[in-house]
């Protein structure tokens, strides 16, 4: 079976509505924005055109310099974080007002040297423009 039907029971997608306080989305919301990292991304990727953010790829062996670092996160990052996952690419971005296009995560086929596809895909949508529908 598919890795993601392993973890997730057999489920290929799971949703989970309302995973934080309203009073926990705030905070991060405001922390991310002031966070040094965040601003443009200049990727070359039209995905990423005209969004801000930033990301992080780590292990779980280095999770804790990620908290240290980045401390805002930790609540998400225990709520959102399977255990038995081992690298993680942590994309913080706050998207256009006309939404994203539909893409594939393959966040690690640089390390991998060939396309491979995220096995797993935690999205958590810590807010939307009242315009915006679907996900």
């Amino acid at each position: 079976p598919h890795l993601s039907e392993t973890v997730l029971d057999c489920q290929r997608i799971r949703v989970r509505d309302a995973v934080f306080s309203n009073d926990e989305l705030r905070h991060m919301l405001a922390e991310v924005k002031s966070c040094q990292y965040f601003g443009e991304n200049a990727g070359e990727n039209d995905f990423y055109r005209g969004t801000y953010g930033f990301h992080v790829k780590f292990r779980d062996t280095h999770r804790h310099q990620v908290e240290e670092r980045l401390p805002f996160l930790g609540p998400a990052l225990s709520k959102l974080l399977m255990p038995g996952c081992n690298c993680f690419f942590l994309n913080v971005f706050y998207a256009r007002p006309d939404g994203q296009g539909f893409h594939t995560d393959n966040y690690f086929t640089d390390i991998c040297g060939f396309f491979r596809p995220t096995d797993i895909v935690t999205v958590a949508y810590l807010g939307a423009a009242e315009e915006m529908v679907g996900g």
